[in-house]
């Protein structure tokens, strides 16, 4: 009986992680809140949970909802709260993903749960395989990345976009080498690199470099560097006018007057924001008021879909961010790249919920990583990774990027408290 517990347990936990990944934001809505429910009813585990990373989804709900109630703000309407509401929501749906995910890991034992991330592993890579065929197809060529540099975009997996598959891949890698399991580390080293998503691998390969001066021999160190040198070295031969891109945005567009990164120009806007008062310093503008994936869509300029009679656009937003990203800035060519992006989980958090929400995520959140970080095995470089990839977009927002962190940080944890010497299959 328990043995086929485990199995459906497998099955649920498999299909929970496909439901959350799908591309269709309405879909994966609907499947976290009905999945999310069912694994906080019925699933039962027996270990201990981790509340400290709870208070914090449970603390921004409260702040982002409780606003909605201020009747007499001069800018108080029906579409005010319909942005405050959907931003409450989409951190409810993050916390039922994150407890739903955390009963299924203390549920399981880690062979198991190794099994399900290896099945994610190989049914995302069915698709990636389907992909690259048709964009061999599509563009007449065996290595397509040559002439186009955008091929990497098509090759998004079962998730969302290209990035997402590309940060998700990096975890993998990371767990497949301190596995020492050579062929999966070696699929997903290469579809790291096939999405051509040239700011997250960047960001991977710097704190991968800093992570082996902080822990690797020298002899491990040189090795790594060797690796990373002729890694780049055939990258710049299989897609070069992506290695162009990445030496223009290190070198013209970051330290550019006359058009620098407006990245780099977002974190200004959101330090000049939070110190222009104690009251944004301490508490930002409010979820869904300054940067977001929830402020760019209910500005009605972000997607296509939403109402254009429930457009509502914050002032803080409207001055800020928003004069960086909407659609006739974008008409422009060339103007759609990460680095133009003002996307950050970094601008979320202290534009938003300012200095306490950057208490909340250091405190609450980040406590149980921060708190185990010495005694982490393949979660020491998956967490140094999180951090840099918290630049590049609002990864609460998007779900995805978020559980996977947290699936293989907190199956780590889980490991050294159950003192264990994983083994694996």
């Amino acid at each position: 009986m328990k043995i086929e517990k485990t199995k459906l347990l497998k099955v649920f936990f498999l299909i929970f992680l496909i439901g959350i990944s799908q591309g269709n934001a309405l879909l994966q809505f609907v499947f976290i809140a009905i999945f999310g429910l069912i694994g906080i009813i019925f699933i039962k585990p027996t270990k201990l949970h981790f509340p400290f990373k709870n208070v914090f989804y449970w603390v921004l709900i409260i702040i982002s909802i409780i606003p909605i109630s201020f009747f007499l703000r001069d800018d108080f309407s029906f579409n005010y709260a319909l942005n405050g509401l959907i931003i409450t929501i989409m951190w409810i749906l993050m916390l039922l993903c994150s407890s739903t995910l955390i009963k299924c890991i203390k549920s399981l034992n880690f062979e198991d749960v190794c099994k399900v991330i290896k099945w994610f592993f190989y049914i995302n890579l069915i698709f990636i395989i389907v992909q690259y065929i048709g964009i061999s197809i599509k563009y007449k060529s065996i290595i397509p990345f040559i002439d186009y540099m955008g091929s990497g975009d098509y090759l998004k997996g079962i998730f969302t976009n290209s990035s997402v598959n590309m940060i998700v891949s990096s975890f993998y890698l990371v767990f497949y080498i301190y596995l020492k399991d050579r062929k999966n580390a070696l699929i997903a080293l290469l579809v790291m690199l096939l999405t051509t998503y040239m700011s997250g691998i960047f960001l991977f390969i710097c704190m991968t470099l800093f992570f082996a001066f902080l822990y690797l021999s020298f002899k491990a160190k040189i090795r790594l560097i060797f690796t990373v040198l002729i890694g780049v070295y055939a990258f710049s031969i299989l897609s070069p006018n992506n290695i162009v891109y990445v030496k223009n945005n290190l070198t013209k567009k970051l330290f550019s007057d006359r058009d620098p990164a407006r990245k780099i120009v977002s974190f200004e806007q959101t330090f000049n924001f939070i110190t222009s008062s104690a009251k944004n310093f301490t508490f930002g503008a409010g979820g869904g008021k300054f940067s977001s994936r929830t402020a760019f869509m209910t500005s009605g300029d972000y997607v296509s879909w939403f109402p254009q009679e429930r457009i509502y656009i914050s002032e803080a937003f409207l001055n800020n961010h928003f004069t960086l990203w909407n659609s006739k800035l974008l008409s422009k060519p060339y103007k759609d790249g990460t680095a133009n992006q003002p996307f950050s989980t970094y601008n979320k958090i202290l534009g938003e919920y300012g200095f306490i929400g950057l208490l909340l995520l250091i405190v609450f959140y980040l406590y149980y990583p921060i708190k185990h970080y010495s005694q982490l095995t393949y979660g020491k470089l998956i967490f140094l990774a999180m951090l840099s990839y918290f630049i590049l977009d609002y990864w609460f927002e998007y779900f995805t990027v978020i559980i996977f962190f947290e699936l293989f940080i907190y199956l780590n944890i889980t490991n050294i408290k159950a003192n264990e010497i994983p083994k694996y299959q």
